[in-house]
């Protein structure tokens, strides 16, 4: 699976410009919108609206050995697999990685980075990207032990209903 899903003129694109706004306001506006209410609610917007441009991002640090592939459904006489439970995955997944960015974001603009010397600010920066690799890396797991779940249940359902039907018998 690539990066991109979406095709280039897909209207979705339209949200990678409202995106880099939303980063861009906090340093433009410096002392108006630092309030700690908008400068997270900005950065979850930009990094969800990014990463809904590009899934594969959330998607690529969730492939072998977490098995996110197995989220796939492999169908009789169609060469692509069905692939929903992949792509609720991947939304579910972008929503909880922009709410955890936007939450050690906040943290960060709270311990005031920006008055700190390089060495302490790049210890911050590493503790908290180290932190949001972990936490990542955990929601992922239990996602797709869920959706996993949801996929077993969905092919259980079927069977059920293709073994319900009663064939009809041959008429001659």
């Amino acid at each position: 699976m690539t990066c991109l899903r979406y095709k280039v003129l897909s209207p979705i694109r339209l949200l990678l410009p409202i995106s880099a706004g939303l980063f861009a306001l906090p340093f433009i506006f410096e002392k108006d919108l630092l309030v700690y209410t908008t400068l997270p609610l900005f950065y979850f917007l930009g990094i969800y609206f990014f990463l809904l441009n590009f899934p594969g991002l959330a998607e690529s640090m969730h492939k072998r050995p977490l098995y996110i592939e197995d989220l796939e459904i492999a169908r009789i006489g169609v060469d692509t697999p069905d692939r929903r439970f992949q792509h609720v995955y991947s939304i579910i997944m972008n929503f909880l990685l922009a709410a955890v960015f936007a939450g050690l974001a906040e943290y960060m603009i709270l311990n005031n980075v920006r008055e700190k010397t390089i060495v302490e600010a790049l210890g911050v920066i590493g503790g908290n990207l180290g932190l949001y690799y972990k936490i990542q890396s955990n929601l992922g797991r239990v996602m797709i032990g869920i959706c996993h779940k949801y996929k077993l249940r969905s092919l259980n359902q079927l069977e059920d209903n293709i073994e319900g039907m009663e064939l009809p018998e041959n008429i001659p």
